[in-house]
């Protein structure tokens, strides 16, 4: 099976295009959010709801137990200015000098939410799990500087023996050799997504996400 990167970032954007308010378009909502506004609880609804059309909050999550509150304290995570250099809102390049900063806000949030006890009918349920998904994609939602490393994801990444296939540093490594072996294809299809994406921007990671996740889409298929 041949797996264009065109070919499959335009498939996956077109469901956008069918539906103007399609949950993927959550995504957009809370990144343009972030390059708008300061507004920290703003900030914290736009990204619960967008975890939420992602799939983060359901019944196997301690998020589900939460108001959407909890995410402040991301908030002041990720609009810390020493994560500057890593917030994609314009046309950057990418390189590997990036990846040590990139694990450095991940490990920041995952150390917050892990830290956070739930409860169900007042019995202490243990901690919020901050798993490679749940840190990935609020990373992608908010700086757009990583993928998100969900299931789909990881099997597209399996297709081009990627390894190791979960979120460390290296895992970004091999990851960005491929994309800058692959970086005309990547900024090509990004211009095109770009132009017809008149209210939000696209980072390149964000058109890396949807290759993968979409390769992972049709290679389960």
């Amino acid at each position: 099976m041949i797996f264009g990167i065109r070919d499959s970032v335009i498939k996956f954007h077109n469901d956008l295009i069918k539906d103007k308010n399609h949950r993927y378009k959550s995504w957009e909502h809370c990144f343009n959010a972030f390059q708008t506004s300061s507004d920290l609880d703003y900030l914290s609804l736009h990204l619960a709801f967008y975890l939420a059309s992602w799939g983060m909050i359901r019944g196997s999550s301690g998020l589900l137990w939460k108001d959407y509150k909890i995410h402040l304290e991301t908030v002041k995570i990720i609009q810390d200015k020493k994560f500057d250099s890593i917030r994609f809102y314009s046309d950057k390049a990418i390189d590997k000098s990036q990846i040590i900063l990139i694990i450095e806000a991940g490990q920041e949030i995952s150390n917050y939410y892990n830290s956070i006890e739930y409860f169900v009918n007042s019995d202490s349920k243990g901690t919020i799990s901050p798993t490679d998904t749940l840190i990935t994609k609020i990373l992608l939602g908010t700086l757009g500087c990583v993928p998100a490393y969900d299931r789909l994801f990881l099997i597209g990444l399996r297709e081009f023996n990627i390894k190791p296939v979960s979120f460390n540093k290296d895992s970004l490594n091999c990851l960005w050799d491929f994309v800058i072996e692959k970086i005309d294809d990547f900024k090509s299809v990004q211009k095109t997504i770009n132009k017809s994406s008149n209210d939000c921007y696209y980072p390149l990671m964000k058109i890396v996400d949807m290759y993968f996740w979409q390769v992972g889409f049709d290679k389960k298929k």
